[in-house]
């Protein structure tokens, strides 16, 4: 069975450490990459941020460099974390790619990539016993500033058996 990789992008990790959660990456794969252009992105308000340090002291994620964004990924238009989250699955098999925006996760669906969200991650840490419930937690991350619309929200808790 190969290794599942999990490729992170800079906002499930920002608000994962924001929430002080990022542990939770573990219950998906066995193995945590984030690609450079990613930490840049996190770094750009210095060492000292909160993210950023809380982020250099998991030492379980590995930084990844990406030699060159396909011209398929290119033509997405997508920021540089984001390309750079594709391209480096691209080169993985079992790769899963942890992306929250819209134009990252239509693009890596696009490439046959398996995609999950911060709230995906929340469902497979509750279906392997990590976290007793999702709903608080993911009210934790909409306070840290998330986006979840009321549907996809209550689409979530169903998933997870949380309906109200």
């Amino acid at each position: 069975m190969p290794v599942s990789v999990l490729v992170v992008n800079a906002s499930p990790l920002i608000l994962l450490s924001k929430i002080d959660a990022l542990s939770l990456l573990k219950a998906v794969g066995s193995r945590w990459c984030v690609p450079e252009a990613v930490v840049r992105e996190i770094e750009v308000k210095g060492q000292r941020d909160p993210v950023a340090t809380t982020m250099t002291a998991a030492t379980w994620l590995e930084r990844v460099s990406v030699a060159a964004i396909p011209p398929e990924v290119s033509a997405w238009n997508l920021d540089d974390g984001e390309a750079s989250v594709v391209a480096f699955a691209l080169s993985l098999p079992a790769a899963i790619t942890l992306l929250d925006d819209r134009a990252g996760r239509n693009c890596a669906r696009a490439m046959k990539l398996q995609v999950m969200g911060t709230a995906g991650l929340l469902l497979a840490a509750r279906s392997k016993g990590l976290i007793p419930a999702v709903e608080p937690i993911l009210r934790k991350l909409v306070a840290a500033g998330m986006y979840l619309s009321p549907q996809a929200a209550t689409e979530i808790l169903k998933r997870a058996g949380e309906e109200r």
